[in-house]
């Protein structure tokens, strides 16, 4: 991997950091447009840099901000499942199923039962 290609993946971390609560993949492809390199180059290289690809980075950072609201608040699932860019809280409580193991309930419950 050259300076060039690790330069691009930094400036698509910087974007993701900034605009990980994009609503559609398509934002995040459309800003892998404006670089100067391919997208599966740069997907590669985001992966051996970051430990995911760009939209799983996202995704996951979108996880991570709702999963410390649920934590933290007694916001409804709705609501903070908007906040955090995920379409209902149906969507955001299979996501964390999926990567956690845990539904958004049973999170908010066992984090509860901890404090």
């Amino acid at each position: 991997m050259n300076a060039k290609t690790i330069e691009f993946a930094n400036q698509l971390k910087i974007w993701c950091d900034k605009n990980y609560l994009f609503k559609e993949k398509g934002d995040l492809y459309r800003f892998m447009d404006t670089m100067e390199i391919s997208k599966s180059v740069l997907t590669d290289a985001f992966r051996v840099l970051y430990g995911n690809t760009p939209h799983g980075y996202c995704l996951h950072r979108k996880m991570e901000e709702a999963m410390k609201k649920i934590a933290s608040s007694s916001w409804g699932m709705e609501d903070i499942a908007a906040q955090h860019g995920f379409c209902h809280a149906s969507h955001l409580s299979a996501v964390m199923q999926r990567k956690c193991g845990v539904t958004a309930w049973q999170y908010r419950e066992r984090h509860r039962r901890l404090s």
